[in-house]
C-alpha cells in the first residue's frame, strides 16, 4: 500500500501581504493620534498648573513684602532723614513700586531689605535691594503687571505728592506659559489681591 505525505507550507500571498500593511498602518496611525491627544491634554494641564503655581508664588511675595513694609518699630518716622520711611515718590508708578524700612530699628535704612523695589522687566518681576542693586527673579513668566494706590477712604491715589497717604494697595498680576512643542497655544492668567499696608500712618 503506497502512502502519500502531502506537506503544503504555503506563506502569505502577495494580497494578504498587501492587506496586513495596510492595518498594520491605520492601526499605526491610530495609535498615533490618540499619544498626541493624550500629550496636548498632559501638556494643556501642566501648563495651567505651572502658571497657576508661578502667579500664586509671585503675589504672595509681593503681598507679604508689602503687607509689613513700612516697618520703623518703635522711632518716629520723622526722625528718619531722606528716604523717608514709606512708599517713595521716585520708582513708584503703576508698574513699579520702591519703599523704605527699618527692621532693625537702627535708625537707618541701609540694610538688607531696607530699601525695596520690584518691578517688571520685560517677562520678568524683579526684587531689587537697592542699597546693594542686588536683584531676585520672582518670575519669569509675567506680561502685566499693574498697582493702584488707595488712601485711608480707599480713594484712589495717582499723585507722588500725595503717596505718603497710600494705606492700601491693589496689585493685578499677569502672566502665560511658555508653550511647547506640542501645544503652540499658550496659557494665560490673571490675579489680583488687594492688601493693606500694616506699618502706613504709624
Amino acid at each position: 500500500m503506497n502512502r502519500h505525505s502531502h506537506n503544503h507550507n504555503q506563506g502569505f500571498s502577495l494580497v494578504e501581504l498587501l492587506i496586513y500593511i495596510a492595518l498594520s498602518a491605520i492601526t499605526t496611525t491610530a495609535i498615533f493620534q490618540v499619544f498626541i491627544v493624550v500629550s496636548n491634554s498632559f501638556q494643556h494641564q501642566y501648563q495651567i498648573a505651572d502658571i497657576n503655581q508661578d502667579l500664586r508664588a509671585a503675589m504672595n511675595y509681593l503681598t507679604n513684602d508689602l503687607r509689613n513694609s513700612c516697618y520703623s518699630g518703635r522711632h518716629d518716622k520723622a526722625k528718619y532723614s531722606s528716604p523717608k520711611i514709606g512708599i517713595q515718590t521716585t520708582h513708584t508708578n503703576a508698574t513699579s513700586i520702591y519703599f523704605v524700612q527699618d527692621l532693625n530699628e537702627d535708625l537707618d535704612t541701609l540694610d538688607e531689605n531696607e530699601r525695596i523695589r520690584y518691578y517688571q522687566s520685560g517677562s520678568t518681576l524683579i526684587k531689587k535691594n537697592m542699597v546693594t542693586n542686588e536683584t531676585i527673579v520672582i518670575s519669569d513668566k509675567i506680561t502685566s503687571l499693574d498697582f493702584k494706590y488707595y488712601d485711608e477712604n480707599l480713594t484712589q491715589i495717582t499723585n507722588p505728592s500725595d503717596y505718603d497717604k497710600i494705606r492700601s494697595i491693589l496689585i493685578t498680576l499677569e502672566g502665560k506659559t511658555t508653550g511647547s512643542a506640542l501645544l503652540k497655544r499658550k496659557i494665560e492668567k490673571t490675579l489680583v489681591s488687594g492688601l493693606r499696608i500694616r506699618n502706613a500712618g504709624l
